[in-house]
């Protein structure tokens, strides 16, 4: 019963902002016939300035964990999408003069981030015409809809998870790849993404590889930051992974719950 109520408060809270996102991108586009770079920031805005709406998004429960405005982010591009109009927010860089070389000289080194519907750390190393490889559980899931919606126009190297995986990426590694991955996951299909694999922590220990960290910050317009921290040198995967997860609570009013995976 109690399961019950559960689903149906959360499709209902899902409606309710669909609804609204539909509404006010339809009055933007149509009766105020603004660009469709000002629908997405006015539209935005009217969310994000709505207590009303904060509160009901939390009822939404999505399994990648969301913030109200990653939430937001995400149902808007779909909508903008859907009806003719696409559009995907500038990503800002907040300067880090160190990643910058690495990119600049053809360094290799991993960037892990966590799962939030897009992939804008695999566009914005792909932008600076760099060949990036990522982990996939389905490629054409990833190709056909998260890098859709991203913007990705650069062919990006898609590997599948499974027991080859970790070959595969140290071969990328050794031709002078970027690697970036998301690596939050579910205990199951249908659960939240709560758990944090090791995996990479181990290789960039082992391998003596660079890694940095990514999350993504949203101003009130929803203008889109990626924030970078590192490079970090992996000498303990345990103590290194467990600063990844403080680095992607950091500033957030809704901490993800993330827990380490077993070694």
């Amino acid at each position: 019963m109690i399961s019950y109520f559960l689903k149906k408060r959360r499709n209902t809270a899902k409606k309710i902002i669909d609804c609204v996102v539909a509404v006010l991108v339809l009055y933007f586009l149509k009766l105020k016939k603004l660009a469709k770079k000002d629908v997405f920031h006015r539209t935005f805005e009217k969310l994000d300035s709505s207590k009303l709406l904060n509160k009901v998004v939390k009822y939404c429960e999505h399994r990648h964990q969301l913030s109200y405005r990653e939430y937001f982010l995400l149902v808007l591009v779909k909508r903008m999408a859907k009806v003719g109009h696409p559009y995907v927010p500038e990503i800002l860089h907040n300067h880090h003069p160190d990643l910058i070389d690495a990119i600049k000289n053809n360094a290799t080194f991993i960037v892990v981030t966590v799962h939030n519907g897009f992939a804008f750390t695999t566009k914005f190393m792909s932008s600076h015409q760099r060949q990036v490889t990522t982990i996939v559980a389905d490629q054409d899931y990833v190709k056909n809809k998260v890098f859709k919606r991203t913007g990705i126009n650069a062919e990006i190297t898609l590997i599948d998870r499974d027991q080859y995986c970790l070959l595969k990426l140290v071969k990328a590694l050794n031709q002078n790849k970027i690697v970036c991955c998301d690596i939050d996951f579910p205990k199951n299909k249908s659960d939240k993404f709560t758990f944090i694999s090791p995996t990479l922590f181990v290789l960039a220990s082992q391998q003596q590889i660079p890694m940095y960290f990514a999350r993504y910050e949203i101003s009130g317009l929803g203008a889109l930051s990626v924030v970078f921290t590192g490079p970090n040198k992996i000498c303990s995967p345990e103590k290194s992974a467990n600063a990844f997860i403080n680095f992607i609570n950091e500033n957030r009013l809704q901490k993800r719950e993330l827990l380490l995976a077993k070694f």
